[in-house]
């Protein structure tokens, strides 16, 4: 069966003449206007088709990328529109703090200048007040002139010493209160605690601040998580775009791309822009935060494995200096493979001198074996000689008495028959008897010689995982 896409111009007829099937579907687009006016609209038109699937050609994707912060079709309120009356609240009182502290000039002694004394200025009476701590005065230095002499005398008692209060600190205190009590429901508002701004009072317990920086983690993580959904959509259409702008980038026309990775170092590659229009890519945004923690554990966990092993000096230093997660995870990936290719090649190296130390203590063996087969095969071969000589003895022995005592001469022809039996008996044992070792001697050749296989096999079957492997 073979499917294959045509439009809304494919002839009915030649369905019918090869007696095929199709079935009708409108195929997705985007398409783009603009409005003037109430109800004028111009140049509406079909975009470009970005974002198509071979498994699914009616999708395609937006030229715009947002997101709507709104539940059940109501008003949309972002976390900006939480906070911002109380961002407005929190500037007016700081505005009032700035003004009343403007206007904070404290208490003002107030200078009346009939009191200076004869031959001082302004100047010269505030600086002696403020440098000893009381101040000169004659209250009768102008009732000493012209019609005023005597004039001021009944007025010296009625006079005190005025002064202007200025100080605003009071003001000033309470709009800072105000503008702090704003700030703490903006941060509760916004799902933000002290513990997580590094505000930690020193009355607070470990597990408490744990507590409060994972509860706030909670609230905010939605935030994040929608924020962090936006950028992977805006990635993806970038992505996408890029496919449709170079699809014809092939052969002499391969795109000349470069990057900088994390040690700051620019790389220049090509892309194939058909084989990249092609291909579908998945999409992932790292958490700052979560890197850093993983990060920090990494650094511990790689010490551990500095001490068992698994890293080296030189590893260790490049995972310290380096900041990118999936950086460091190559690095570790790295340094195991090459510390696991170390131990395999020291178990393929001690498994091949166990392997000739065997051999060599198998042939030692079977050496052994066979110089004791021949030693035992010696020993009986002398012992049937030692017993054919003592019987050859004997026979010879009764043969000769044969002729003297013809009386006897049946009886001891009787037992030269049976030393001959005896003979053949031995020789029969001896032989059976070597026979035994032999087939003994075989049988432990047989075992060493399985063994020896059995090692070269277990030693290849090695050889060929570490090459699968590689």
């Amino acid at each position: 069966e073979q499917v294959t896409i045509v439009d809304e111009a494919f002839p009915v007829d030649m369905i019918k003449m090869y007696g095929w099937k199709i079935k009708w579907h409108w195929i997705n687009e985007w398409w783009q206007g603009y409005k003037i006016g109430a109800d004028m609209y111009k140049k509406i038109e079909p975009l470009p088709r970005i974002g198509s699937k071979m498994s699914n050609p009616s999708f395609c994707l937006p030229p715009y990328v947002g997101t709507i912060y709104s539940i059940g079709g109501g008003e949309s309120v972002s976390l900006m529109d939480r906070i911002r009356p109380y961002k407005y609240l929190y500037n007016v009182y700081m505005a009032r703090t700035e003004l009343a502290s403007a206007r904070n000039k404290g208490v003002i002694a107030e200078l009346d200048l009939a009191e200076i004394p004869d031959g001082w200025d302004e100047e010269l009476v505030m600086m002696f007040a403020e440098a000893n701590g009381y101040m000169i005065k004659d209250s009768f230095s102008e009732g000493k002139k012209g019609i005023a002499q005597g004039k001021l005398t009944g007025s010296l008692k009625q006079r005190g010493n005025d002064v202007l209060n200025l100080n605003s600190s009071d003001v000033i205190r309470a709009n800072l209160e105000l503008a702090r009590y704003v700030k703490i429901e903006l941060g509760e508002i916004a799902g933000i605690s002290p513990q997580r701004e590094g505000q930690i009072d020193n009355r607070e317990t470990y597990g408490g601040v744990e507590r409060s920086v994972t509860q706030s983690s909670h609230i905010t993580e939605e935030w994040f998580m929608l924020h962090d959904q936006t950028k992977i959509r805006s990635m993806e259409l970038m992505i996408e775009t890029a496919k449709y702008a170079w699809r014809n980038a092939t052969g002499e026309n391969k795109k000349k791309l470069q990057y900088n990775d994390d040690g700051l170092i620019t790389h220049i590659f090509t892309v194939d822009g058909r084989e990249f229009a092609e291909s579908e890519y998945g999409y992932y945004i790292s958490n700052g935060q979560n890197d850093t923690m993983l990060i920090q554990s990494i650094q511990n966990l790689a010490q551990a494995g500095l001490q068992n092993d698994k890293l080296t000096f030189s590893d260790l230093f490049s995972i310290y200096r380096d900041t990118s997660v999936s950086s460091v995870i190559r690095k570790i990936e790295h340094g195991e493979e090459k510390r696991e290719q170390q131990i395999n090649d020291a178990r393929k190296e001690d498994i091949e001198q166990r392997r000739e130390a065997a051999d060599a203590m198998m042939e030692i063996e079977m050496m052994r074996m066979e110089q004791d087969f021949r030693i035992a095969n010696g020993k009986i071969e002398a012992d049937i000689y030692i017993a054919e000589l003592d019987i050859q003895a004997r026979m010879a022995e009764l043969e000769a008495k044969i002729p003297e005592d013809n009386d006897n001469s049946g009886q001891m022809r009787h037992e030269i028959e049976k030393l001959k039996m005896q003979i053949d008996q031995k020789k029969k044992e001896m032989t059976e008897k070597s026979k035994q070792f032999y087939d003994k001697l075989k049988l432990e050749k047989d075992k060493l010689n399985r063994q020896i296989q059995s090692s070269e096999k277990i030693a290849r079957m090695s050889r060929n995982r570490q090459n699968i492997k590689k």
